[in-house]
């Protein structure tokens, strides 16, 4: 069990490094092309720079030529370590917090601990292929600085050409802001043009509105009273014929409703249009009245008016009397014929002024042209 859970962290971090390795090759720091420019100069620089004959003169010689190749293998680890190391510094969102402690974390790793592990790597090597100690043949005074050199300029490089992406970047990200401010400029013309129209639209519109709010105002108040009407004429009430058994009624059909004594108990009769009579399942007038406003009125203390049963009006001997559907007649109480009379006016207003809006309707719509009663 422990082998195996060695074994899978060892394939977690070969995966790991695997898709570290893939990612950076992928990138620019990784560029085949930049990577070995920077491997070739550093082993030439190396190797013929400390020489103490001309460079033409030593590329022939078969000593130097071995000498390069050998540092072209040595260096190679030494490039591919710098260059990851600057790459996952550069793509790390931690050290991206804290710049100026990531240049320090990377001077110590990349020059001193690097240099460090190059040194005894490369005195290592030649101590065991050609049995030299370069320490003792001045290699830290000559070919040791020069790589110090190279693993400086090899960062300054990874700098230098980071900033020119960032430049690029940066100039890519202006070249869309202005063709995006360009655009966002042409479509506030042209909503600045549809705001202008809808500005002058909405002109026309409200001046519209005004001159129909002022005719929609007296149809609403004939739209309310009409409505009124129209829902106490639904309404229904218990009435009785034979006193025994009630059925259920719409008010429309009372004419009036009056109170009768029988054997001292006030009972309530109502004439309907038809002119029969029929007993209430009520308590009160009042009640009745509260329940139907729009179309019962009172007319005495014991007397209701259905305006709506009202055929004629007559005045007989300085009395007004009311000719109601049904056979009836109702003489108008003093105290009430006033209100009774202002109300008859105001339904006969309502429906003058309807009739006057129906005509109008008729009239405006083409297809309807003429006659309402047609």
């Amino acid at each position: 069990m422990m082998i195996r859970s060695i074994f899978n962290s060892v394939k977690d971090c070969s995966g790991s490094f695997g898709r570290f390795v893939s990612s950076f090759f992928r990138s620019w720091y990784g560029h085949v092309g930049g990577l070995s420019i920077m491997l070739v100069s550093s082993a030439f620089l190396v190797t013929f720079y400390t020489t103490s004959l001309p460079v033409l003169r030593s590329l022939p010689l078969e000593q130097h030529v071995m000498t390069f190749l050998l540092n072209i293998l040595l260096m190679l680890p030494l490039v591919l370590a710098i260059g990851m190391t600057v790459y996952s510094l550069d793509k790390s969102m931690y050290w991206k917090r804290y710049k100026t402690g990531r240049w320090i974390f990377q001077l110590v790793m990349l020059c001193l601990v690097l240099g460090t592990v190059v040194l005894h790597t490369v005195r290592w090597v030649y101590l065991k292929l050609f049995s030299m100690d370069l320490f003792e043949i001045g290699y830290m005074e000559r070919d040791f600085v020069l790589v110090m050199v190279c693993i400086l300029l090899q960062q300054v490089y990874y700098f230098v050409y980071a900033l020119l992406k960032a430049t690029e970047r940066l100039q890519t990200e202006i070249l869309g802001l202005r063709s995006e401010l360009s655009t966002s400029e042409e479509k506030n013309v042209e909503l600045n043009c549809a705001n202008e129209r809808l500005k002058e639209e909405l002109t026309e519109r409200q001046a519209d509105l005004e001159s129909q709010r002022e005719g929609c105002g007296h149809c609403a108040l004939h739209l309310i009273y009409a409505w009124s009407i129209l829902l106490d004429m639904t309404k229904e009430i218990e009435v009785s014929f034979d006193k025994t058994s009630f059925v259920n009624m719409p008010v429309r059909f009372l004419s009036k409703v009056y109170i009768e004594k029988e054997d001292g108990v006030k009972l309530f009769y109502a004439l309907l249009v038809d002119g029969r009579k029929a007993l209430l399942a009520i308590n009160a007038l009042s009640a009745l009245e509260s329940l139907c406003p729009s179309i019962l009125m009172k007319n005495k203390i014991d007397e209701l008016i259905n305006i709506l049963s009202i055929r004629g009006m007559e005045n007989r001997e300085d009395r007004p009397y009311l000719d109601l559907f049904g056979g009836g007649q109702a003489e108008v109480g003093k105290s009430y014929w006033e209100r009774l009379r202002v109300y008859l006016d105001d339904l006969e207003n309502a429906m003058q002024n309807a009739k006057e809006l129906l005509k109008k309707e008729w009239n405006a719509d083409g297809e309807k042209g003429g006659d309402p009663k047609s």
